[in-house]
């Protein structure tokens, strides 16, 4: 009798040790693989910052490098230094490294390039951001704050930084020559459009800082900036510059610097944070898994000797029993549902006593907000004698809820009939929050909160997504890009608030007259985009006059009519995102110039 029981006993201890060794191993697989990520994205954003600070030190190179001989050292300096930090970036993690990118470096590095070469150089060096943030996976984080803020830094804060780059260097030329050439102009309209559609980004990035870091003083320049630059359209007018213009380009120059040093800081910290935390959780796990087995033989040797004893079997025994009624939700229950017995632990989560759950219906902690068909499918279950899984919403004594993941299983009797129910309960509250907060952190990513439409940021992701599908298999895309006739005026005479109304009215006319096929959403301000699959340009051209019409017969309360301008552009061969989206920007242009409430097709793409 005792070598069978030590045998059985041995048998339990292999299968248990081998179960805890698995757990223990997969466990710190996981952590292992997610602690090599963040190593990645933490190298990933550290080279984000080089580039950021290779594109920065270019454009105020070519500021002081005909003036300043002590800055223009400085700079190429540091020009040098930063190329020299990326390369040995890329040695230590080769994902990193493009060659064609590489070669654009080392033409860098000679330092003769010309002021419309280092805009190019500028450009190239944001579109690597893009490769970058990709490659490190900072865009793919389970976190989902650092999602959203990664994903500013990397398509949205290179491109604001070194719009005001480019604008502040014009603007400085501007002061000091007294002119500016045609191509400069260009540009400067350019980059100062892109620098007004961030302020939407710009505001989200600070909002997410608030909460890590003292940033009122960044949110007030912010506010004084954006109540100037809207004013300051026709800067070059007349020969004169705006003294206005000068402040907040030297302004939004200094607060770009801010972000970013802040921003880049608060990611760098979060990922540092990850580390150690994973690190930890790794080393934990192996002192847990080693303190485990030692208990467990420990726990092993001195049960097998109890056997030896019926007194100190039933001590064993019961000990064991207290545990697992301290720490184990459990509850028993006879055939029909009636509860007969419940642990400590049931006690604690339910708020109810033993006294008061014995006796009640198995269904009488279910929160009224939990639907009634789970508890159909609770009962075919166990009434079929099939073990029941499921996830249960339930309400305490006290009013709160809380959810459970519920594992009732039935006990069988020898000729095939159910005697009880025994239902084993996880606490699974915390997880079922977690999951409805990334739900809305994921919404708060994609759509433009006023208007309940696509964002810019998704519109971007879906543009480039038919772009790719159009270069492999020629599926054509057209898009209309659409502006609030004279919108400005709307503000000015009713106010903000019966701006964002007509905006939002404008918007969920265009949402319920498009396509299931289109896409559509919110550009910046009072434009808005729609994306229309596999349509041509005068298929796309019937949808906006349709959306025109619309708009222009409908009463918008105590401001009357309104009107928009449209302008179409459809994909074609040797057009980049870009061009397309010029095209569009075009055509409206000559809608909103030909008298407004109108749509126009870029070119000769169709009919005008």
């Amino acid at each position: 009798m005792i070598k069978k029981t030590f045998i059985q006993f041995l048998l339990i201890y292999i299968l248990i040790a081998i179960s805890l060794v698995g757990v223990s191993f997969f466990t710190n697989l996981e952590y292992t693989k997610q602690l090599k990520t963040a190593n990645k994205q933490l190298l990933g954003v550290e080279y984000l910052r080089e580039l950021y600070l290779l594109s920065s030190d270019i454009a105020q190179y070519l500021q002081y490098k005909s003036d300043s001989p002590k800055a223009k050292q400085s700079y190429e300096e540091s020009i040098l230094h930063h190329i020299t930090t990326i390369y040995a970036k890329q040695k230590k993690f080769p994902l990193f490294k493009n060659v064609e990118f590489n070669q654009k470096l080392e033409e860098i590095k000679r330092l003769q390039f010309s002021k419309y070469r280092a805009y190019t150089f500028i450009d190239e060096i944001n579109k690597e951001n893009y490769k970058i943030g990709d490659k490190s996976e900072l865009l793919f984080e389970e976190n989902r704050k650092l999602y959203f803020l990664g994903t500013l830094v990397t398509h949205y804060m290179p491109e604001y930084l070194l719009s005001s780059l480019i604008v502040h260097g014009i603007v400085e030329e501007f002061i000091t020559t007294e002119k500016i050439s045609k191509k400069d102009e260009k540009i400067f309209i350019e980059q100062n459009k892109l620098i007004d559609l961030s302020f939407d980004e710009i505001e989200s990035i600070i909002t997410l800082l608030k909460n890590y870091t003292d940033t009122i003083q960044l949110y007030n320049t912010f506010n004084k900036i954006k109540k100037i630059i809207p004013y300051t359209e026709n800067i070059f007018e007349n020969g004169q510059v705006s003294k206005k213009y000068i402040y907040s380009s030297h302004q939004l120059l200094k607060l770009s610097y801010k972000l970013n040093d802040k921003t880049f800081d608060l990611i760098r910290k979060n990922l540092e944070k990850k580390q150690n935390y994973l690190q930890k959780k790794i080393s934990t796990y192996k002192i847990i898994f080693f303190t485990l087995i030692i208990l467990f033989t420990i726990i092993m040797f001195l049960y097998y000797r109890s056997t030896l004893s019926n007194l100190k079997k039933d001590l064993e025994i019961q000990d064991i029993n207290e545990v697992l009624d301290q720490f184990v939700i459990f509850s028993k229950t006879s055939k029909d549902g009636e509860i007969t017995y419940v642990s400590s632990a049931f006690e604690k989560i339910s708020g109810y006593t033993k006294e008061e759950s014995i006796g009640q219906d198995l269904n009488y902690l279910t929160h009224e907000d939990m639907d009634e068909n789970m508890s159909k499918e609770l009962w075919k279950a166990i009434s079929s004698k099939s073990t029941y899984i499921g996830e249960v919403l339930n309400k305490a004594k006290d009013g709160t809820s809380y959810w459970v993941q519920e594992i009732i299983t039935p006990k069988i009797d020898e000729e095939g009939e159910i005697l009880n129910f025994t239902n084993y309960m996880v606490n699974i509250t915390n997880k079922k929050k977690l999951e409805v907060a990334n739900k809305k952190l994921e919404a708060l990513s994609i759509y433009d909160p006023l208007t309940q439409t696509y964002n810019r940021l998704k519109l971007d992701m879906l543009t480039h997504t038919l772009y790719e599908s159009y270069k492999r298999y020629k599926k054509i895309f057209s898009i209309i890009l659409i502006d609030i006739d004279f919108f400005k005026n709307v503000n000015d005479e009713f106010g903000h608030l019966v701006g964002d109304e007509v905006l939002k009215t404008v918007a969920n006319l265009i949402k319920t007259n498009i396509r299931e096929s289109d896409h559509f959403g919110r550009w910046g301000g009072e434009e808005f985009l729609i994306i229309c699959e596999l349509t041509n340009a005068q298929e796309a051209y019937i949808l906006a006059e349709k959306i025109r019409k619309i708009i222009e017969s409908h009463k918008f309360g105590v401001i009357g009519t309104r009107t928009i301008s449209l302008g179409v552009s459809q994909i074609e061969d040797n057009l980049t995102i870009k061009d397309l989206l010029n095209e569009a920007d075009q055509a409206l242009y000559q809608a909103k110039n030909s008298g407004r409430n109108r749509t126009v097709l870029y070119k000769n793409k169709g009919k005008k």
